[in-house]
């Protein structure tokens, strides 16, 4: 009596002899002509009738859709160089920056040397602030 795993490793051979045999099956290649029919030999080109060439500067016009043109044209008429908007990028970032710093702690030192003429002696003070 054969268990429930030994009949699922006999299909499972089965099938991949199955697949295996599938794999060794071709089938034959038909016989080409050695020599293309004199039809098909230096024959002329047909030309088509030229088609109208796209409008590839105003092509949302065929949306018919003056909001659309209102858009692009205001998007045109703010278009920048790869400079300015480097620039513009870098004044938003110094911006957030300096936007964002006001809210966090911030501490600084300083240094004050006073000297006496009169004496032989001077001051130095170091200090630090903190403030948030």
């Amino acid at each position: 009596m054969r268990t429930a795993t030994g009949w699922y490793r006999c299909a499972v051979h089965a099938g991949t002899a199955l697949l295996l045999g599938a794999c060794a099956i071709s089938t034959p290649l038909p016989d080409l002509a050695k020599n293309p029919p004199t039809a098909f030999r230096n024959a002329p080109q047909t030309q088509a009738a030229p088609s109208p060439t796209p409008d590839l500067e105003h092509w949302w016009h065929a949306f018919n859709d003056p909001r659309l043109d209102r858009l692009i044209e205001n998007a045109l008429a703010q278009n920048l160089t790869l400079q300015q908007a480097q620039l513009r990028l870098v004044a938003a970032r110094a911006l957030q920056h300096k936007s964002g710093t006001q809210f966090k702690p911030q501490v600084s030192f300083h240094t004050f040397a006073q000297p006496d003429p009169n004496g032989s002696t001077s001051y130095f003070e170091i200090g630090f602030d903190a403030e948030w």
